[in-house]
């Protein structure tokens, strides 16, 4: 099976504390490991190198040309090639995304609890914990996390955002709820990463938390009827475009999605969670973090965090709270 999580000399590379993620791969470590070991274990201890963009000429005497304006940048340990950029590319190296958190782990009280590389190296990000938790209602537990992501392929920019993890399920939630740049702080790679002016960005991260922990909770408080529900479900879901709910029933995502929602999804019959908003929410998150289909779990992954599936997420909580707006 094709993995996004890299691969290397037989061993994933990604590490992480607690229990083994959905996908099966990677390192466990212990609590509180120094980031040196961290960059070990996550397969990131190499840096990324700039190279000339060659290409042949005369195809008899294999005479070269150097492509002026592109280089081609490669893994310092198996020279393996990640990307062509352009010579105004800033680099941000695996090692720069772990040291990102050394201060925070220090000062704070973050604590790391995953990291590693994708595509072979190409992307790579670690996520911490920022030391907050707290209950939606009941037993529905929610963590706070603050996540480093960065791609030397022309892929992504740098990102840096605030996210949560229900722990029923391990879903994984964009805290994008406060004015903008305030969750979330790209960095295009036009320009150096400055690691200091994104934290002052950012500001409290636990600020953040704070405010996704409120809203979850109203929309935990709020029952939404069957139909309202499969509106909300088909309008983030449905690949089919339907007019009607009847047409909805055809895609096999909605069908899927409204399953979660109605009693097969982890944690959805929790009081809070079963006939809310916010088990319309969690069942929209669950499918795209555990379900959809894809050419692997890890791909997956990368979707739920950075594509599509981290938008339909996104969108799936602004329509369910501008559904209750509307009440």
């Amino acid at each position: 099976m094709s993995h996004e999580i890299t691969e290397n000399n037989g061993r994933a590379e990604m590490a992480y504390v607690g229990e083994k993620p959905w996908h099966g791969l990677g390192q466990e470590l212990p609590e509180g490991a120094s980031i040196e070991v961290w960059q070990e274990a996550a397969g990131m201890q190499w840096s990324i190198e700039r190279r000339d963009v060659k290409y042949v000429t005369n195809l008899e005497t294999q005479a070269m040309r150097s492509w002026g304006e592109w280089e081609v940048l490669i893994r310092s340990d198996n020279l393996n090639p990640l990307g062509i950029v352009s010579k105004k590319f800033h680099i941000v190296q695996p090692k720069q995304v772990l040291e990102f958190f050394r201060d925070l782990a220090e000062v704070a009280g973050f604590r790391l609890n995953t990291a590693g590389t994708l595509r072979q190296g190409a992307r790579f990000w670690a996520m911490a914990s920022i030391n907050a938790e707290d209950r939606i209602v009941g037993n529905d537990m929610i963590k706070g996390n603050l996540l480093f992501a960065t791609a030397c392929d022309g892929s992504m920019s740098s990102i840096v955002k605030n996210c949560c993890t229900r722990v029923v399920c391990a879903n994984t939630m964009a805290v994008a709820l406060n004015e903008k740049g305030a969750s979330e702080v790209k960095v295009s790679h036009r320009g150096k990463f400055d690691e200091k002016k994104v934290k002052a960005q950012l500001g409290i991260a636990v600020t953040g938390f704070e405010r996704f922990i409120k809203e979850a909770r109203l929309l935990a408080s709020h029952k939404i009827s069957p139909e309202d529900a499969e509106r909300l479900i088909a309008s983030v879901v449905a690949t089919n475009n339907p007019e009607t709910l009847e047409e909805a029933y055809t895609d096999r995502g909605f069908q899927k999605v409204l399953a979660l929602f109605q009693g097969a999804g982890m944690g959805s019959q929790l009081e809070g969670v079963k006939g809310t908003a916010w088990g319309a929410v969690n069942a929209i998150t669950e499918y795209y973090d555990h379900h959809v289909r894809a050419y692997s779990s890890s791909t997956r992954m990368d979707s739920a965090w950075f594509g599509k599936g981290n938008e339909k997420k996104r969108e799936a909580m602004s329509k369910a709270l501008a559904l209750i707006e509307l009440d």
